[in-house]
Parts: C-alpha cells; sequence; structure tokens
C-alpha cells in the first residue's frame, strides 16, 4: 500500500512493507546535513551538490572492508551531485549520489518526521546497515 502526506518541508511518499517502512521524501526535505552515529558527515544542498565528509576506511574502495569486518560498504567520498531516487517495483527508494568513482545509492527508511538514509554494510539480507540521520537546522 502507498501512502502518500503533505508535510511542511514536501510530499512524502511510504510503501509498507509487512513491518519494515520505506520513505521517499521529497528533494526539500532531503537537503540539509546528515550525520553517522561515529561522525561521516552527508551535506545535501538545494543546488543538487552533496559533500560527504569523515567517511569510514574501505567506504567505495572494493579491496577494503569496512572497520571490524570483513564485510564491503558503498559509501561516497569527496563531493558530487546528488538526485531523489523514486521507489519503483523492484527499486527502494533513496538517493543517487554520483562522484567521479561512479554511483552511490543511499535508500531512505523511517517515518515522515524521522527519515534516516542508509547504505547496507555487505550482504543486505544480513541487515547491517549503516545509518545517517538527519539533523536540526542551525540558525
Amino acid at each position: 500500500m502507498l501512502t502518500v502526506l503533505a508535510l511542511p518541508f514536501g510530499l512524502l511518499a511510504m510503501r509498507d512493507l509487512g513491518g519494515a517502512r520505506t520513505v521517499t521524501p521529497s528533494f526539500a526535505g532531503l537537503v540539509g546535513t546528515w550525520r553517522s552515529k561515529d561522525g561521516a558527515t552527508l551535506a545535501l544542498s538545494a543546488d543538487g551538490m552533496f559533500v560527504a565528509t569523515n567517511m569510514p576506511a574501505g567506504s567505495n574502495q572494493p579491496d577494503q572492508a569496512f572497520p571490524g569486518t570483513t564485510d564491503l560498504l558503498d559509501l561516497p567520498r569527496g563531493s558530487g551531485t546528488w538526485s531523489v531516487r523514486q521507489e519503483k517495483e523492484n527499486t527502494a527508494g533513496g538517493i543517487d549520489l554520483w562522484t567521479a568513482a561512479g554511483e552511490t545509492v543511499l535508500e531512505t527508511k523511517g517515518n515522515p518526521e524521522h527519515p534516516t538514509l542508509f547504505a547496507f554494510i555487505g550482504d543486505p539480507d544480513d541487515a547491517n546497515e549503516y545509518v545517517f540521520v538527519k539533523q536540526a537546522a542551525s540558525g
């Protein structure tokens, strides 16, 4: 079942996946700074550009594993462009991040008030996730 809500920061689509809930916030709803528990930061700008800082070792480097594991983690390094990835039948909603090294996809989940961005660490069937939470706007 697909539900669409109108929120102050834009439209948000949600699909119930039998307990797991995916969300696809609007472009405007995704703009801002996202941070992981270990301090990695993803700044998504309204002009479609992003800057990724403090990404963990092994991010987007096929020959290096995520620290403390033998699993690979696909996260961008540096800067590039981003866009909303619309949820389709076989594709989760989220964002596409493009750098000179190629494309990275972060999926979205959570609820309308507090969506999160995440990447799987290793095999998605293991459900190990590297999570980014949107930071409150300063000012």
